[in-house]
């Protein structure tokens, strides 16, 4: 195995002789020999002991100057150190090899003792798959135990670049109803670390192809067979999240988002045209329509942020990506855009403006039968809004509130105040007023005339 960094020797010299004081056998266990092996760098370290661990986690924060935190019910303690080192400590159940037998995959089933770095317990071939790049269960008593197990399987196959061995596919098949029991924060995890893998589209399919997805977003599964001008809306689904990837790998109109928005993103993508299931609709002459499915789409957002126990705030932005999807796509059409045009679209979608564009153009670009002028409309139009969005982004939203107006012109009816904010909002989008004292002026003048 490749020599480890200076700092987690260090770091695993200490915490073995803290064990050896309490007379303690500690081992290095699961991904953190298999990263190991693969010669990837990683500062998790995750330990399993014969000892308290608890008792073990403790006294390695005290003397390595780091704090614990109690996980899983007191199954796992972490143990934050200095430099962003984490250590996991755990139980063994039973013996190392009986503790390796009721693990997940045989590349996570090794361990190396603590006092003897150079011994690689391996009961189940797990070095050879990993040097194999296979991901194969122990057994299946494993997805029974832990379904989340087989998301897990998806996400490290993505990670490491292993393809699942077939008898491994075949269990997560069988078992795949049970991920209904995973805990949806778990689930959530599980999608967002998947999410972090360029590309990540073809996971979805295999998720499909395991009967996963049914569990997890099962308005996305019920696409399969929903056709529309000869495109299969769920392959259409999964393909505008490839474009979505395509769009952030080739750093397009320069756009850079953290993990979080990304995220959201391509959930966005996957999950934009649920409402089509319900508003298929087929007409006299044979064409398909699914008119409302933004509309009926946006509703069911509530439902799926609450299955996966996503943030107020990621709700709304999928919200609005869903209800405004297609707006984009309508606006190409009308050439150049009003002031007004543009500062209503950003005033529906405020901060999402730009995953929206994103949304709507990787869309547009999944969509059969769409010509080459019909896309470069869009593409030019993505490109001017957000463009327009970036200087928004750095210019203060308005230039008066509610409180200017009641100091300047008295106690005035809510409504009133309303509607006087929005149409300064409005001049100052088109350029009309740029300063305070030109936003006062102008709501004195729409005064006067009302009076």
């Amino acid at each position: 195995m490749k020599e480890l960094d200076l700092v987690t020797k260090i770091v695993l010299e200490e915490v073995e002789k803290i064990a050896r004081e309490h007379d303690m056998k500690a081992y290095l266990v699961g991904g953190f020999v298999r990263d190991w092996l693969l010669e990837r760098e990683t500062k998790d370290i995750d330990l399993a002991t014969d000892g308290d661990p608890l008792l073990l986690a403790n006294d390695i924060a005290s003397q390595l100057g780091g704090k614990i935190i109690v996980m899983n019910g007191y199954r796992v303690i972490r143990c934050l150190l200095p430099g962003r080192i984490q250590v996991d400590v755990s139980s063994l159940t039973g013996t190392v090899e009986e503790d390796m037998a009721r693990r997940d995959f045989t590349a996570n089933a090794l361990a190396v003792p603590l006092d003897d770095l150079n011994t690689l317990i391996d009961p189940f071939n797990g070095k050879k798959d990993i040097e194999e790049k296979v991901l194969r269960m122990v057994s299946e008593e494993a997805f029974v135990e832990d379904p989340l197990r087989m998301l897990r399987a998806i996400r490290l196959a993505a990670v490491l670049g292993f393809t699942i061995e077939e008898q491994t596919k075949e269990a997560i098949r069988k078992h795949a109803p049970l991920i209904t029991q995973a805990p949806p924060e778990r689930v959530k995890e599980e999608l967002f670390l998947l999410s972090r893998v360029t590309p990540c589209y073809s996971y979805i399919l295999l998720m499909e192809e395991l009967g996963l997805l049914m569990g997890i977003l099962p308005e996305l599964s019920a696409l399969k067979g929903v056709m529309q001008d000869g495109d299969d809306v769920f392959e259409h689904s999964v393909n505008t999240l490839k474009e979505v990837e395509n769009l952030l790998a080739e750093g397009f109109a320069d756009i850079k988002l953290d993990s979080k928005d990304a995220f959201i993103l391509k959930l966005g993508a996957l999950i934009h045209d649920v409402g089509k299931f319900a508003t298929r609709r087929t007409e006299p002459d044979g064409t398909v329509r699914f008119i409302g499915h933004d509309v009926l789409g946006e509703s069911m957002m509530r439902e799926i942020g609450r299955r996966l126990r996503l943030s107020k705030k990621d709700v709304k932005t999928l919200r609005r990506l869903v209800r405004h999807h297609l707006r984009p796509a309508f606006l190409s059409h009308f050439g150049e855009l009003s002031h007004r045009v543009v500062f209503r679209f950003f005033q529906d979608l405020k901060e999402d403006a730009i995953l929206l564009l994103l949304l709507s153009y990787a869309d547009r670009l999944a969509t059969k039968k769409v010509s080459e002028e019909e896309l470069e409309k869009h593409k030019q139009l993505t490109l001017k809004l957000i463009e327009e969005a970036k200087k928004e982004s750095r210019r203060p939203r308005r230039l008066l509130s509610g409180r200017d107006i009641v100091q300047e012109f008295g106690q005035l009816p809510g409504p009133t105040i309303g509607r006087l904010l929005r149409l300064s909002e409005e001049a100052y989008a088109e350029g009309l007023i740029s300063t305070k004292e030109e936003a006062l002026d102008f709501v004195r003048r729409l005064l006067d005339e009302e009076s």
